[in-house]
């Protein structure tokens, strides 16, 4: 589902879709992290995937590809790229 066209303006408008869209996209990056040892932060994970979303990117793998690479960046590193104990 596409969101009309003037809701483009508004980013703060969102339609159901596009909450799931994001959320299966940071469910997903989370559980990748976590799998490989990596304690997530899930808020700063959201709000990557939400400011990419809002720019345009709406494909969940790629929100899912961009959020695991921010988390496995250096400027990321002191967030979300923690290991686990």
């Amino acid at each position: 589902m596409q969101s009309e066209p003037y809701l483009r303006d508004f980013p703060e408008n969102l339609e159901p879709n596009d909450l799931s869209v994001m959320r299966g996209a940071v469910v997903t990056a989370v559980k990748r992290l976590e799998d490989e040892g990596t304690k997530a932060d899930k808020e700063a994970i959201a709000k990557i995937v939400f400011r990419f979303y809002r720019s345009g990117l709406v494909e969940p793998k790629k929100l899912t590809a961009i959020a695991l690479l921010f988390a496995h960046s250096r400027l990321f590193s002191g967030r979300a790229n923690q290991k686990a104990d």
